[in-house]
């Protein structure tokens, strides 16, 4: 593999693919980016065996092929690249030459062949096409209620129920629920469906999808995946069958009061400052 690329692009792209691997592995292959150079174009990926983010960026791909490289050294070996462009260059060895001006370094990779990549499948279905911004409000607003710790396997993931053109996002701790819904308008004729997505996933999504654009969600029998501008993020379903989350929610209330919204969150912003621990003395309404 021979290619030479825009080093603030590759920074921007490391940044992206590098957030999900750990500071120590048991397995190599997980604290590698797999590069892969093909048409012009450079391909990133890495995995955690739970979630895998793919990204994309032009590149001049001088001889195809593909690359492991350690992700976190790498990262921060380009971050003190002196040029503008940085050029790559790999051997039988999996031994790969970065050059940038007088700046030279070599990182030695594992076999290609070993890694865990991220390929598209025959069977997987589009179930939601949303602009980002509609996509990525609707899981900020019900994150906070989940719990990653949670004993109960099913509440460590959001839930997606599509059913009658309605979108509805569901969180929960199985102390605090906070459900958003939205109603699909795109055209799409939709099965009445209902899915659990790790929260893991959830919270890369969130922080990788910025700017204008659309976004589209995939499903298959164990996959979830998100594709948006270049970027795809997949993870593992979570089994099994959503808590009835509509039957914890009341129909009936006993009193109804309206209040200006930033003007609540001061007071309880407020107030908190004398509560050492919320579960024991929880801020009361009176």
């Amino acid at each position: 593999m021979e290619l030479e690329i825009s080093r603030d692009e590759l920074i921007g792209a490391l940044r992206k693919v590098t957030s999900i691997i750990a500071n120590r592995s048991t397995l190599p292959m997980l604290s590698n980016v797999l590069f892969t150079a093909k048409d012009n174009e450079l391909c990133l990926n890495t995995s955690d065996l739970d979630i895998s983010i793919l990204t994309r960026i032009p590149a001049t791909v001088k001889k195809e092929g593909e690359a492991t490289l350690p992700a976190k050294k790498l990262t921060q070996m380009i971050a003190m690249a002196p040029h503008e462009m940085v050029h790559f260059s790999t051997d039988e060895n999996f031994s790969t030459t970065v050059t940038s001006g007088r700046f030279r370094f070599c990182l030695r990779g594992i076999n290609p062949s070993e890694f865990v990549r991220l390929e598209e499948r025959d069977d997987d279905r589009l179930i939601l096409s949303l602009p980002k911004q509609d996509f990525r409000k609707m899981l900020q607003k019900i994150t906070y209620a989940v719990n990653p710790e949670e004993s109960r396997y099913l509440l460590r993931g959001i839930c997606l129920n599509i059913n009658d053109g309605t979108c509805t996002t569901v969180g929960t701790d199985g102390k605090r629920l906070s459900l958003v819904e939205k109603i699909l308008d795109n055209g799409m004729e939709l099965p009445n469906e209902e899915y659990i997505f790790p929260i893991k996933l959830v919270h890369e999504v969130e922080k990788l999808m910025d700017g204008e654009g659309e976004m589209k969600l995939y499903v298959n029998k164990s996959d979830v995946t998100v594709k948006f501008d270049t970027t795809v993020v997949n993870a593992k379903l979570i089994e099994g069958k959503y808590p009835a989350f509509r039957l914890a929610i009341p129909k009936e209330h006993e009193f109804s009061v309206e209040i200006d919204r930033v003007q609540l969150i001061d007071v309880i912003n407020r107030v908190s400052l004398v509560i050492s621990d919320v579960e024991e003395n929880p801020v009361r309404f009176i």
